[in-house]
């Protein structure tokens, strides 16, 4: 649990697929950040080899190909919405 009463805690992977470990506090109305609490590069202690011994794939790369997928399918969602807005804006020939 943390010590304050609006906050995140977790382990962001950027897009350079380097692994950030964060402590956030929050404003009470969850918009702004007031203070960081904890912001470590991680990345080194990430298992990032995709043929391990034994176990396959490590977490780490695990972790970078999944979020890789979901933004392929965010990417993908995103245009087909933006097309869909696109052909629903246009207004019939009268």
């Amino acid at each position: 649990m943390l010590g304050f009463p609006y906050g995140l805690r977790g382990l962001l992977v950027t897009p350079t697929k380097r692994f950030i470990e964060c402590e956030l506090e929050l404003n009470p109305e969850q918009t702004k950040i007031a203070q960081v609490h904890e912001f470590l590069d991680v990345s080194a202690m990430q298992n990032m080899p995709i043929h391990n011994r034994g176990i396959g794939q490590g977490l780490g790369a695990l972790s970078v190909a999944v979020v890789e997928e979901l933004n392929e399918i965010l990417l993908a969602t995103s245009s087909r919405q933006s097309m869909a807005s696109r052909f629903l804006s246009i207004s019939p020939l009268q």
